[in-house]
């Protein structure tokens, strides 16, 4: 008897094996006879992968005959393309410039593995191929506490929030990142609980990513559902004013969530500085958080410029307004949570304090705010100077922008002005004071943020 498999994703399966466990059984054709029979296949699959110049994270889902990486990576030695590979563990692939005259590439990452995922550079645009059975399925990736990098082993693509919901609903996960600056991490808005957002959009065959979880964990990976896919649409709309320092992926990407509080509007732009150089940008998409999540690349020591963050710098948030074409630079910020400088594979969420906007680009605007006492106790009185008569609205909002009360909405004149505000009926904690003024041809509008204590 001669067995044949088809598959739906592999099309004919030619290596059966055949077993027949138990004695009695017909183990030939014969004639009104029965057989008991145990089928075992593997076929053969190559998974291809596109590779950008410089760094990508991948993984596999077949395994090779010989598993060890660097006969895994040879065609892209044989071709001067690869430049490095890197492990979780800090195992690597790399050229030594020793025996000489022409040295030679080094492995100590070892064999590779389904549940791993793999840091690679390579000098072009390139495509990676491995040939190999694939992986069982459902696989048991084990994470300890900290960042891992993990292998997603599937043909097909799932929603990326699905894949980790149990570390989620276990209360380990802190945050997941793509090699195109994608993320899933949790935000603290809106209040109370805040939730978890998704920017990785579906986990995809061939591609690698970093989780970071706050104790050991075990993690599943299962054939994917059918219509198991990210609804929506992560990606960015192109910039058109800021120029990020890197190309193609970002190395060690660190992310700033910044809240503006309805200062943007559609299509304007932010930029993360690290001195002079742009780290990150990303264009702003009216959403109901506020929010906009701006990738931003570290330095890639290997490289002769400068072309990321350097980790433990401070950091600059510009703004471009596409309507008026300008570009307002150094804008404040406040931390709400998370780090407060560059931090690789970080995250930083911030408040947008304030913003300035001029029509006319010679009219100086002299507009100044203030409250005094802060901290308040139980009133406090609004300071503000006016360069010219104009409308001006005092709101109260929360720390992350909801407004609370009004203060008063009205015309003022020239000059320096006194408001009396009561907060009887507020609770000790942080809090915002909201102001928009209006001229003929300038409109000023910030945060001042203070603090109730009782």
């Amino acid at each position: 008897m001669i067995f044949k498999y088809w598959s739906l994703t592999e099309g004919e399966i030619i290596n059966i094996s055949t077993n027949y466990p138990y004695s009695g059984y017909d183990e030939v054709f014969t004639s009104q006879g029965t057989a008991f029979v145990e089928l075992f296949s593997s076929s053969e699959f190559t998974q291809t992968t596109p590779l950008q110049a410089g760094w990508n994270m991948i993984s596999f889902m077949v395994e090779p005959e010989n598993m060890d990486m660097i006969n895994i990576v040879q065609p892209l030695i044989d071709q001067d393309l690869l430049y490095k590979i890197l492990d979780e563990a800090g195992g690597t692939v790399f050229h030594l410039p020793f025996p000489p005259p022409n040295g030679q590439w080094a492995n100590t990452i070892g064999n590779m593995a389904c549940t791993e995922g793999y840091y690679i550079k390579v000098n072009d645009n390139c495509d990676m191929s491995a040939t190999g059975t694939m992986g069982n399925l459902p696989m048991q990736i084990d994470l300890v506490a900290g960042w891992n990098m993990i292998g997603y082993p599937c043909a097909d693509p799932a929603d990326a929030m699905n894949v980790v919901q149990p570390l989620i609903d276990a209360g380990v996960l802190y945050k997941v990142i793509d090699e195109n600056g994608g993320t899933i991490f949790h935000l603290p808005f809106p209040p109370p609980n805040g939730q978890w957002a998704n920017t990785i959009g579906d986990f995809q065959s061939g591609e690698g990513y970093y989780i970071k979880v706050s104790e050991n964990a075990t993690l599943i990976i299962n054939e994917p559902a059918k219509g198991d896919q990210f609804i929506g649409n992560p990606d960015q709309q192109p910039l058109q004013h800021f120029i990020p320092a890197f190309h193609n992926n970002p190395f060690m990407p660190m992310h700033i969530v910044l809240n503006v509080n309805e200062l943007l509007n559609e299509g304007d732009e932010v930029a993360v500085f690290d001195g002079e150089i742009c780290v990150g940008a990303g264009v702003y998409q009216e959403n109901q958080e506020n929010i906009i999540i701006i990738t931003c690349s570290a330095d890639d020591l290997e490289t002769e410029i400068v072309d990321g963050y350097i980790t433990g710098n401070n950091f600059q948030v510009s703004v471009w307004d596409q309507q008026t074409n300008q570009t307002i630079n150094n804008t404040d910020i406040s931390l709400i949570s998370g780090d407060e400088i560059f931090s690789e594979l970080g995250t930083g969420i911030y408040l947008l304090d304030e913003l300035t906007t001029r029509i006319d680009n010679c009219y100086e605007n002299n507009f100044s705010i203030s409250i005094l006492p802060n901290p308040v106790n139980d009133h406090a009185v609004i300071s503000y100077t006016a360069p010219s008569s104009g409308k001006l609205t005092l709101k109260i909002c929360d720390i992350f922008g909801s407004t609370i009360t009004n203060i008063n909405e009205m015309q003022i004149v020239e000059g320096k002005h006194f408001e009396d505000f009561n907060v009887k009926d507020l609770h000790t904690g942080y809090y915002l004071l909201k102001y928009t003024y209006n001229t003929s041809n300038s409109k000023t509008q910030g945060y001042i943020k203070f603090i109730i204590i009782k």
